[in-house]
């Protein structure tokens, strides 16, 4: 494996108002000569499923406008910018769809609605492919999806500043009853004062 040096060069404002320059050099190796290979547009789409849904398992049960705004942004850039041209459309011609009907209006408002979401976008795809599709139930996605299922004890809205966190516990795991407490936004959000 062939290596070769790189310079990089910074310059730094002094306060008298000078300018300071600082070169470093690292050992590198070409990106020609780094093993592997690219992934294929399967492995891209099964890669990037994987974390659109664990984004969306992941997802605040309450979050704030920004959170929501950021997510929003982030799924309408991710879209635009997937390496494979076709899908990259088919996601922004859908995501476009939803926003004309209103389906947007909501999908970025909780967990729940995330999940569902990115789930009926996933299905969207399989139907394209010929591929079944996935039971869009939130407690199935969350389920498959979410790290620590049903306790949530990784969400921020259990941390310990917060009085109004609750920790499903697993002792009680019928559906009905995490649906009930998941719909609550009272036991995970902080109340507004």
């Amino acid at each position: 494996m062939h290596r070769f040096t790189a310079f990089f060069t910074s310059f730094t404002k002094k306060a008298d108002g000078s300018v300071e320059e600082n070169t470093m050099s690292r050992e590198v190796t070409p990106i020609s000569e780094i093993p592997g290979e690219a992934p294929t547009p399967v492995q891209v789409g099964h890669s990037g499923w994987n974390l659109l849904h664990s984004m969306a398992a992941k997802y605040p049960m309450c979050p704030t406008p920004e959170v929501q705004t950021r997510m929003r942004e982030f799924l309408n850039s991710f879209v635009y910018f997937y390496p494979c041209e076709m899908c990259s459309e088919h996601m922004r011609n859908e995501i476009e769809t939803r926003t004309q009907s209103g389906t947007n209006a909501t999908a970025f408002q909780n967990k729940l609605t995330l999940s569902g979401y990115m789930c009926d976008l996933h299905n969207s795809v399989n139907k394209l492919n010929f591929k079944p599709e996935y039971n869009c139930d939130p407690l199935n996605v969350l389920k498959r999806w979410h790290p620590t299922y049903p306790d949530f004890e990784d969400d921020s809205t259990h941390s310990p500043k917060t009085d109004s966190a609750k920790i499903i516990h697993t002792d009680d795991l019928d559906p009905e009853s995490i649906m009930r407490r998941l719909k609550k936004c009272d036991m995970w959000c902080p109340k507004e004062q």
